[in-house]
């Protein structure tokens, strides 16, 4: 990192980044989309075979459901892609830059000593904290509230903005 000050901005990019990574990394709806990249083959294939227009129709309808269904998914609706998700996050914020780092811990800590949702989950987490007063570690645990709680506010619109992608990348609409 260079000497730049360290920006909110900075910090809730991080998070996104985060978000995206699990979503990519922990296989996150990898079932589904095979299925749909299955869909999109057959459909080519009949599209240049004798296929009645009713059976192309019938594939395309398909592909149409498929992505409606991925759309209307969210976090909070699965509760299995929910946990994976938060177990998941708890791993990488644990490991993030911004919490391993002492330099990079205060200036996150510095940076969001205002911000509500870190503050209220730094509340949380400092309740079942045993930090024996060391300073460094009660900063290390508010920058590790800082990137969790902001992942875990904006997991919903990342998990939207990846599934808009990820279906941008197979080329598919609806």
């Amino acid at each position: 990192m260079s000497n730049e000050r360290l920006t909110k901005w900075d910090i809730l990019q991080e998070c996104e980044a985060i978000n995206h990574g699990i979503f990519d990394d922990y296989d996150f709806l990898d079932n589904e989309f095979e299925a749909l990249a299955k869909l999109q083959k057959e459909l080519l294939k009949a599209t240049h075979s004798n296929l009645s227009a009713e059976e192309i129709a019938d594939i395309e309808l398909e592909i149409h459901d498929a992505i409606e269904a991925l759309q209307e998914m969210s976090l909070d609706d699965d509760d299995s892609l929910r946990d994976k998700f938060y177990e998941a996050l708890y791993e990488r914020v644990d490991s993030s830059q911004y919490v391993l780092y002492y330099y990079h811990a205060w200036d996150v800590a510095k940076e969001m000593r205002c911000d509500a949702i870190s503050c209220e989950e730094y509340e949380q987490f400092s309740c079942d904290s045993d930090d024996d007063g060391d300073l460094d570690k009660q900063i290390t645990l508010f920058a590790f509230c800082v990137v969790y709680g902001n992942c875990m506010d904006s997991s919903s619109d990342d998990f939207k903005t990846w599934l808009t992608d990820r279906l941008e990348i197979l080329g598919v609409k609806s």
